[in-house]
């Protein structure tokens, strides 16, 4: 950038009186100056502190702990992504043992909550709002035809993404489910919703 800068301040104090070499020099200024971060940038991919496959390097340096990770790999903690843990199959258990013909195990707020769910038991989960939880679907009408058709009874929501039309509607017309009787201690972040016992 300074060299950038450097360049075109030389060709405007010169103007038209530039030497041929003064404008050939700002113009290599210039291009050096436009590379020079990109390459910077794809150099520290290269680097084995840096996150990441060298054609795909995350931002910044992860330090020594994934670099010992990386080369020893038998020290990495196994994590069993299709077993679910004790508040999970509680969880499950109750739904399946309470499930009565619905189209839906239980819609959840955005993908995240459906996902451990999901890879315990294959059974179909309405995530409403997509993954990040912001997409308008299902609307409150969309979602309140599902509950009268019985495709849908539970809804699991969580305050830690947005409020939608249909997290909305579920809160105003659905019984709130206490944790303890799905074998929950406490709800972690979670409130259970059964819309067949609507308000």
């Amino acid at each position: 950038m300074i060299l950038a800068v450097g360049g075109a301040l030389g060709l405007w104090i010169h103007g038209p009186r530039a030497t041929h070499r003064l404008v050939l020099g700002s113009l290599a200024a210039g291009v050096v100056a436009s590379l020079l971060i990109p390459v910077g940038r794809a150099l520290s991919c290269l680097n084995p502190l840096y996150a990441g496959a060298s054609t795909s390097p995350t931002a910044g340096p992860v330090g020594n702990v994934y670099h010992h990770a990386v080369h020893h790999r038998s020290a990495l903690r196994r994590v069993e992504l299709d077993q679910p843990s004790a508040r999970d199959t509680s969880l499950l258990d109750y739904f399946i043992a309470n499930r009565h013909g619905e189209k839906y195990l239980l819609a959840t707020q955005a993908a995240y909550p459906a996902e451990r769910l999901l890879r315990a038991e294959s059974q179909p989960m309405l995530v409403m709002g997509g993954f990040t939880g912001n997409t308008p679907f299902p609307t409150a009408q969309q979602l309140s035809t599902l509950v009268t058709t019985h495709q849908l009874r539970y809804a699991l929501l969580t305050p830690r993404r947005p409020s939608t039309p249909a997290g909305t509607w579920v809160k105003s017309h659905c019984t709130r489910v206490r944790s303890g009787a799905y074998g929950w201690h406490t709800r972690g972040g979670f409130t259970l919703y059964d819309c067949g016992r609507q308000r």
